[in-house]
């Protein structure tokens, strides 16, 4: 089963000043009650031309560009907001599976597709690959299987998915597969 959630992924029309399509999260905060500004907030001294070519052209479109410090930090607090709108809606799902009696027989992996800025460079975009932008949760979790821990190794979810999949499951990933399984033990590679 896969559930796609599309939060916090409203943040961008939260940053135009638009309605929320999947329910309101309020107003900010005063200012002494935001979240601090990112510190790397300001733009590298040194950015890649092509980096600079792509902020001017969002610029010709604004989204956040014509943002003050107290905006940003409105953008932080709002994008918060959106990620514990996710977090109920993965509370509902760990919820039904555990009312069911198949928490312990279920793999969960969580991940997402890109990251945002959230402010970091002046950004708020997935398109220049900063590393908040290309840095993602990657979370397997299945009670009694799974060990409590945290990984800082590198994990391309594009390519490691399956094969950390099949190693749960048991079975051998298709043969020429990239990637290596992150699942129990060390991971291994698949490649042939």
């Amino acid at each position: 089963m896969t559930a796609s959630l599309l939060n916090p992924h409203n943040i961008a029309e939260w940053s135009r000043g638009q309605e929320l399509p999947l329910g309101d999260i309020g107003q900010p905060p005063p200012l002494d009650q935001l979240p601090p500004i990112r510190p790397n907030h300001e733009v590298p001294e040194h950015e890649p031309d092509i980096v600079e070519l792509i902020r001017k052209s969002y610029q010709a479109a604004p989204m956040c560009s014509n943002f003050d410090e107290k905006k940003w930090r409105e953008y932080i607090w709002a994008y918060y907001r959106l990620i514990e709108k996710v977090d109920r809606e993965i509370g509902v799902i760990l919820q039904a599976l555990r009312e069911s009696g198949l928490e312990k027989s279920t793999l969960v992996v969580l991940s997402a597709d890109h990251g945002d800025c959230q402010g970091s460079h002046r950004w708020n975009q997935k398109t220049i690959l900063y590393e908040e932008a290309t840095r993602v949760p990657f979370v397997i979790s299945q009670p009694g299987t799974v060990a409590r821990g945290k990984s800082n190794r590198l994990v391309n979810t594009g390519i490691d998915l399956i094969p950390t999949l099949c190693d749960y499951a048991g079975i051998k990933p298709p043969d020429g597969l990239p990637g290596i399984s992150l699942g129990r033990g060390r991971p291994r590679s698949t490649a042939s």
